[in-house]
């Protein structure tokens, strides 16, 4: 039944968010996103209903979901009804790629540098791994 959920993240950091954004369009796991300072879009339901959002989320199908912001986090909101994504399934993917994507932005903040092949995707557990050497 279509009907728009509402998903808490652990996204906190806008700057952290749209490298993540960018990198599920270059995986090809969403189509597009925008994200305006202080402007909200609208989306709609399966059956035709809006909600605002702060940021616009186009997935592959075509179907638009958002994010908005209440206090210091992002909530996913839309209606997955007929969807590839699941509520769940996509909360969990961008969750996984923005808790990497902060590791490694806070890494370069204390100017350790990580080589691109010590962070490895294992596709059969659906999970980053982040080899670290400590001296």
């Amino acid at each position: 039944m279509s009907c728009f959920v509402k998903i808490k993240t652990k996204v906190k950091d806008i700057e952290v968010l749209k490298t993540t954004l960018n990198e599920m369009v270059k995986q090809k796991l969403i189509e597009s996103f925008k994200i305006k300072e202080g402007e909200k879009f609208i989306i709609k339901d399966y059956s035709g209903r809006t909600q605002k959002v702060d940021i616009l989320i186009r997935l592959n199908d075509g179907r638009e979901i958002g994010l908005n912001k209440s206090g210091d986090s992002y909530f996913v909101v839309g209606d997955f009804y007929k969807s590839k994504w699941t509520k769940n399934s996509f909360t969990n993917k961008l969750n996984q790629l923005y808790s990497k994507n902060k590791i490694l932005k806070e890494f370069r903040r204390n100017n350790i540098t990580i080589p691109e092949s010590h962070i490895v995707y294992d596709k059969e557990e659906d999970v980053y791994r982040i080899k670290v050497m400590v001296s």
